[in-house]
């Protein structure tokens, strides 16, 4: 903070005029500071009031959320639990020539997959 200057060593003029660029200071801060008390009271932005998406908005049949206090708890009842559902859709036109065989393997390597998969995210508890 720069400290006030010395006013003892200034001469009435330019104690006048610093004490009306002073004010006019306070006048344009006092400006800013109701601009900004104005837009307090202004209702919330809302999906029907401004650009705010509407997956921002307050969901109709929802009540509104609560923050949590801590971590999430672990899903399916369990503490720290988890289920892990893998699926694989394969179309086109080259799916038949390839047949079962590469069905098979990918069947296989996602095998391999969740039993690495199962071994890491237990030895994490």
């Amino acid at each position: 903070m720069i400290p006030p200057p010395d006013l003892s060593r200034l001469t009435e003029a330019e104690k006048d005029t610093l004490i009306l660029a002073l004010w006019a200071q306070a006048q344009t801060l006092t400006a800013r500071v109701a601009g900004l008390e104005a837009r307090l009271s202004r209702p919330p932005k809302t999906p029907g009031n401004s650009s705010l998406p509407p997956s921002k908005g307050h969901k109709a049949n929802r009540p509104e959320k609560t923050e949590r206090a801590g971590p999430r708890q672990g899903s399916l009842g369990r503490a720290g639990g988890c289920r892990f559902h893998q699926t694989e859709r394969f179309s086109g036109v080259l799916v038949p020539l390839f047949g079962a065989g590469l069905l098979e393997a990918t069947r296989r390597g996602f095998e391999a997959m969740n039993v690495v998969l199962k071994a890491r995210a237990e030895d994490q508890k």
